[in-house]
C-alpha cells in the first residue's frame, strides 16, 4: 500500500510541474490572443 501512495504522490508532484513548465506557454497565448482581440477591434474603427 505504502508503494501505491509514493506512486500517487509522484504522480501529483510530476503533474503540478508540468502545469508550471506549461504556465509560460499559456501566458504567451493570453498575450497572443489578446493582441490578437485588439487588432481585430482596431480594423473595425
Amino acid at each position: 500500500m505504502k508503494g501505491v501512495e509514493n506512486d500517487l504522490r509522484q504522480v501529483e508532484v510530476d503533474s503540478i510541474q508540468d502545469y508550471i513548465k506549461e504556465s509560460d506557454n499559456l501566458l504567451s497565448l493570453h498575450d497572443q490572443i489578446r493582441d490578437g482581440i485588439a487588432t481585430v477591434t482596431d480594423g473595425d474603427s
